[in-house]
């Protein structure tokens, strides 16, 4: 597979016009991953001759004028870095090309976490060393099912339960319509808001 696709944009009339640099022209086009085509935000598009750095938007997308003959450069982290040449025989004043980067691993020096100087210390302290009840019982005390309980109390509602929740109603509302439909005393959903409003301290009065 090429890395660089290339196709030229040439307009449909062409009116001449005198005082123009023909070599100036309209550089477009999109970064995309090789193994993917996925899209590149944000990558940086560097003009070596003209000293001009550009970003592709959130497409991939980019655009900016250049000169016939510049080198341009690609560069996004975690990819190699690609150099491109428009070539000098363009028709027209636009030109476009697809920008294809390979992904490429950055490999670092391993790093060796050790809590203790010697293996031979480890093993001491596994074996003389206790752990203190108090911490037992604060770990204890986090994993209690009060505890647990508590917490799920206080988290919100999550894409699961929020997609069931306006699946129920959607339902609800077809099942109900034009008619009267019931009250929501019986609704556990509608009290569990309710309690949690209550707790939270939306119904006191403000002073």
């Amino acid at each position: 597979m090429l890395s660089v696709f290339c196709f030229s944009n040439l307009a449909n009339a062409q009116v001449p016009i005198t005082n123009v640099d023909s070599t100036i022209i309209q550089f477009s086009g999109l970064v995309l991953t090789n193994d993917s085509l996925i899209p590149l935000p944000y990558t940086t598009i560097s003009n070596l001759h003209g000293k001009m750095l550009a970003l592709s938007d959130r497409e991939g997308f980019f655009t900016f004028v250049s000169r016939k003959g510049d080198t341009v450069v690609f560069r996004e982290y975690g990819f190699v870095q690609k150099s491109f040449v428009i070539p000098k025989d363009i028709e027209g004043m636009k030109y476009s090309i697809v920008q294809l980067l390979d992904s490429k691993a950055d490999t670092f020096q391993p790093v060796y976490i050790k809590p203790y100087p010697s293996k031979q210390e480890f093993d001491y302290r596994m074996v003389h060393d206790e752990v203190s009840d108090n911490m037992t019982d604060q770990a204890k005390g986090r994993l209690s099912r009060d505890k647990l309980d508590e917490v799920a109390r206080q988290m919100p509602m999550n894409g699961s339960e929020n997609y069931q929740n306006y699946m129920k109603n959607y339902s609800d509302r077809m099942y109900w319509n034009g008619q009267t439909p019931p009250t929501r005393l019986l609704d556990p959903l509608a009290w569990s808001q309710f309690f949690r409003a209550w707790q939270d301290g939306q119904f006191k009065r403000k002073k």
